[in-house]
């Protein structure tokens, strides 16, 4: 399932004044798709650091010393986390698309 079209669609679809029928639907999922740069709203750097916290001592709770201090253990998890709160615990910044000069382009090109 494509989150991030479908947050973008609901947004167009309650911002917009135009009901557009599939076929144009389908060209907007293409330019969405050709985007580059997609801008995200992800979780500020205190909260990041209160969820790895909390994630860590988790892990130290739940597993063996022997465990959480080998090879799979928080290094791993710390690593994990750090890739992932760049991709997997952000989302689109749907208001900034919408605004950006580019998309202006691409609406009234369909105009």
């Amino acid at each position: 399932v494509d989150l991030d079209w479908m947050l973008f669609r609901t947004y167009m679809s309650t911002n917009s004044q135009i009901d557009y029928p599939a076929s144009i639907w389908e060209q907007l999922k293409q330019k969405f798709h050709d985007m580059n740069d997609i801008p995200k709203v992800c979780l500020p750097p205190e909260i990041r650091g209160e969820l790895l916290r909390i994630s860590l001592h988790a892990e130290i709770t739940l597993t063996t010393e022997h465990w959480h201090n080998g090879k799979e253990g928080l290094e791993n998890l710390t690593s994990d986390f750090e890739e992932k709160i760049e991709t997997k615990l952000c989302s689109i910044d749907t208001k900034t698309i919408w605004l950006s000069e580019e998309w202006k382009r691409i609406l009234a090109e369909l105009e």
